[in-house]
């Protein structure tokens, strides 16, 4: 009972929130495993009205928690995925995006396989992993990553350049 109308007093203010304030309400709401299809729904309309305004950072969070709860339409999962690899796509090595939102993008993106199958690419592929070269170059590759960028790289692996020299084959 309190929870449900904590959760409503905040899906009636996100229309006035930043979009930080809706990333970060849409998270937590999706932590308490709260599970209400038309709460999520209404959240929905918000993002998609203030889309333009979001940060690379707050559409993976959105993503990952409407994933979470099994919920969002095709033009919101559509949305965040091309704004996500839009900002991967700046700079040369995905400077656009930081490396732990990268690892929580690319955990989701095989499983929305209509948009998987048509956007990825051996380019996302080369961006994956520049990032993860880049912080292994920098000593701060953190241990329990391993399983999670072995992962991910088996699920992208078919999107990976073929080389005829192995030294052209070598990260960044």
């Amino acid at each position: 009972m309190v929870l449900n109308q904590l959760v409503e007093k905040v899906r009636l203010k996100t229309a006035s929130m930043k979009p930080r304030g809706v990333a970060f309400a849409i998270e937590s709401i999706a932590n308490l495993d709260y599970k209400s299809e038309e709460t999520f729904k209404k959240l929905e309309k918000v993002v998609i009205s203030k889309f333009d305004d979001f940060i690379p950072h707050y559409m993976v969070k959105v993503l990952a928690s409407y994933y979470k709860m099994g919920y969002g339409s095709g033009e919101l999962y559509d949305k965040l995925i091309n704004g996500v690899i839009k900002a991967m796509s700046e700079g040369d090595h995905g400077e656009g995006l930081k490396y732990s939102d990268m690892l929580r993008f690319f955990e989701i993106f095989p499983e929305v396989s209509y948009i998987f199958d048509s956007t990825m690419n051996e380019e996302l592929y080369k961006v994956f992993v520049a990032k993860i070269s880049q912080v292994m170059k920098d000593k701060k590759f953190p241990t329990e990553d391993v399983a999670r960028v072995f992962s991910i790289l088996v699920r992208i692996s078919p999107y990976q350049p073929q080389f005829t020299n192995p030294k052209d084959a070598e990260p960044f």
